[in-house]
């Protein structure tokens, strides 16, 4: 019985550890790992390689961004500090009328700068007359400006180590000869006896307002200059003799051909007279125009004959200078007379004496009038008075006009 119940307790032993050994193949199978294959293992390598090659681009441009960065915010601080310079400015004591660089000194401070030195030569010092020649300057006064010019954004001329600013306009010393450039003297040659003739007292003005110096100014009459008419071969008084240093001035210089002539000795002579003006030769004042203004008064709405007037003798119009000036009409014999002579065939008008040829824009007045053979001038161009009405002597009836339509 014991000996059965022992070889019981051995074959259930026996089976359970039959039992246990299946259960273990059975996990066995269940978590088994199935190990790569080498064409997985060359993916994982090139993975792990192109891994560390990103983290080293990665850490390359985050070094190369922090540098840039860096040596930008150093770049502004750079920047931002005020340029460190000198000042040396070279005038000449005795022209108190030349250029004045006041203005562009005051730039060049208004500017973010720290100027260490500012030095004031006079032209004939010698540590002036160094720089000069070192910086090749021609007119004074003159500035320099050493130091950190690379910071500074102007346009002043670079020479060497320096930025240099010379007299932009005259009047300014040479600075090799030391002789001021652009004082100029005037003289004008007037004859009393002329009451009417022109004033060129504006004609002065012009030229002062446009930045001439005129150091020396004298009017002499023409008894007292008969040298000066000789020499200059003068016709026409008024006239203006300006000295040579107008040819500092480059724009006045350039332009004078359309104003007079430049002689020999370097003068500039004034021959181009806007009427009235004496003319030497012809012992006659020239330009003092007789105006007739011819009316119908027959014709109630007809276009005012003051019209003409403005437009001929105002200031803002032809500005021409009567010697007489007188209103007729057509039914008064004289006014007849003229519509006789002249053929007028349409009123209101008006008449110019052959003296209106010595003005410079009566050419273009032939637009508008027509020219008679005895060198007057009357008016025919009713289109040019705009909406207007006049008569119409051939027709004997009024005539409405209006302003030729633009293109």
């Amino acid at each position: 019985m014991e000996k059965k119940h022992d070889e019981n307790k051995e074959k259930s032993h026996h089976e359970a550890h039959e039992h246990h050994h299946a259960d273990k193949k059975e996990i066995s199978k269940k978590i088994k790992i199935k190990l790569p294959n080498l064409e997985s293992k060359k993916i994982i390598n090139l993975l792990v390689i192109l891994l560390s090659l990103t983290l080293l681009i990665n850490l390359f441009l985050t070094f190369s961004i922090s540098s840039n960065a860096k040596a930008k915010i150093q770049q502004l601080k750079e920047e931002a500090k005020p340029a460190i310079i000198q000042l040396v400015t070279i005038k000449d004591s005795k022209c108190s009328t030349c250029f004045d660089i006041t203005e562009e000194i005051s730039g060049i401070k208004s500017k973010n700068v720290n100027i260490t030195k500012e030095e004031n030569l006079n032209l004939n010092s010698n540590k002036a007359k160094e720089l000069i020649a070192k910086y090749k300057i021609e007119k004074i006064p003159a500035f320099l400006v050493f130091g950190d010019i690379q910071k500074l954004n102007t346009v002043l001329k670079k020479e060497k180590d320096a930025l240099v600013f010379e007299a932009a306009a005259a009047p300014y010393t040479n600075a090799a000869s030391s002789k001021i450039i652009g004082e100029v003297s005037l003289i004008m040659i007037t004859d009393a006896s002329c009451k009417k003739c022109s004033d060129l007292a504006s004609f002065i003005g012009q030229l002062k307002g446009i930045g001439v110096l005129i150091k020396n100014e004298k009017t002499i009459e023409r008894n007292e200059a008969s040298s000066l008419i000789s020499k200059y071969k003068i016709e026409k008084i008024p006239s203006i003799i300006l000295s040579k240093d107008l040819s500092a001035y480059t724009d006045v210089a350039e332009s004078w051909f359309q104003l007079g002539t430049v002689e020999e000795d370097g003068s500039y002579v004034l021959r181009e007279i806007s009427p009235p003006y004496l003319d030497i030769n012809k012992s006659k004042v020239v330009g003092l125009v007789d105006i007739t203004y011819l009316t119908d008064k027959s014709c109630k709405e007809c276009y005012d004959i003051d019209k003409h007037k403005q437009i001929l003798t105002s200031p803002k119009g032809f500005n021409i200078n009567a010697n007489s000036e007188k209103t007729l009409d057509i039914s008064e014999e004289e006014g007849s007379k003229l519509v006789k002579k002249y053929n007028i065939t349409g009123v209101p008008t008006v008449i110019l004496s052959s003296e209106i040829s010595s003005y410079q824009f009566a050419k273009g007045l032939q637009q508008f009038f027509t020219v008679k053979e005895d060198g007057s001038y009357i008016f025919t161009n009713f289109q040019a008075m705009g909406s207007a009405v006049y008569k119409d002597l051939k027709e004997g009836k009024t005539v409405s006009v209006t302003p030729p339509t633009q293109g």
